[in-house]
């Protein structure tokens, strides 16, 4: 939790004990009695929202901004919300359309805010929340843009899942490791379903025979052809239907349809992590000669 009366470097350590390393990130917060940057009454009662096709399915949604981004009053440090996004950071939905719209960008930051700045608030106006008889026998996406970005979040989202059990969870995720992890340790809720996403830095880490999981294509035919699910009617499939492949269909934006090519989110993130692994082995064969 970050609640503090003036300036201080916050270190934030998440660490990945599948492979053994340790991640360190750090932000400065300026938070004093002049300078507050989450109004409580604008978000209470508002922390979860709907578009027209969520209201249709009946899911609500928790929405952050996505990938880095900078913090008011932080001298210009940047925070990154998707700390494993992969290819899919250049490709991310969540940085085009009415996400972009500033009221949306301002009410995206001001809930990351809450989290940082004012975490027992936030846990609490959520729990109080999800109480509201709405939202019982209904699905709450976590994160239509943004990721768990540390444990600790995570685990905070975990108690107000428990202490919601008439609303279902589900989440898109590259955070594999530290999903996997939680699932070990008995730390999952009976109504909160994981879905592993490709395009991250993880992916070698997902099981496509046994984990639910998602893929994004630009061939509906060979989405289909290939064993994967179409949620595109209703996104809450993507957690409840039998079939654990769910298939994303890419969207109509024409640049990112040109950069994506004919690729999958999973081939396009095994191109890139084989680019990266020749160049290291590179670097490290011309260290050995020098």
């Amino acid at each position: 939790m970050v609640d503090l009366p003036s300036i201080r470097e916050v270190i934030v350590t998440r660490t990945q004990s599948a492979q053994g390393k340790t991640w360190k990130f750090r932000y400065y917060m300026k938070n004093t009695e002049k300078t507050n940057y989450v109004q409580f009454k604008q978000l209470k009662g508002r922390l979860l929202t709907q578009n027209a096709d969520l209201k249709r399915t009946g899911i609500f949604a928790w929405t952050l901004p996505a990938n880095w981004v900078s913090l008011p009053g932080a001298d210009g440090v940047r925070f990154n919300v998707c700390p494993n996004a992969g290819v899919c950071a250049s490709f991310c939905y969540a940085k085009t359309g009415t996400f972009m719209f500033s009221n949306v960008r301002t009410a995206h930051l001001s809930k990351l805010l809450l989290v940082l700045n004012h975490r027992e608030q936030w846990k609490n106006m959520m729990v109080d929340e999800l109480s509201l008889p709405k939202y019982h026998g209904k699905h709450v996406r976590i994160h239509d843009a943004g990721d768990f970005f540390d444990r600790g979040y995570a685990m905070d989202w975990l108690y107000i899942m428990g202490s919601a059990p008439l609303v279902r969870f589900y989440a898109y995720t590259k955070e594999v490791a530290m999903m996997k992890e939680l699932t070990a340790e008995g730390h999952i809720p009976s109504n909160f379903t994981v879905i592993f996403s490709f395009g991250g830095k993880q992916d070698h880490m997902i099981d496509k025979h046994v984990d639910r999981h998602s893929d994004v294509f630009t061939d509906y035919d060979k989405m289909i052809e290939a064993g994967y699910v179409d949620i595109a009617a209703d996104d809450k499939l993507a957690a409840i239907h039998p079939n654990h492949r769910v298939g994303l269909y890419r969207n109509n934006i024409p640049h990112l349809i040109k950069k994506q090519a004919q690729r999958t989110f999973g081939a396009w993130q095994r191109e890139a992590d084989n680019v990266k692994q020749n160049t290291n082995e590179h670097r490290t064969q011309e260290a050995s000669n020098a």
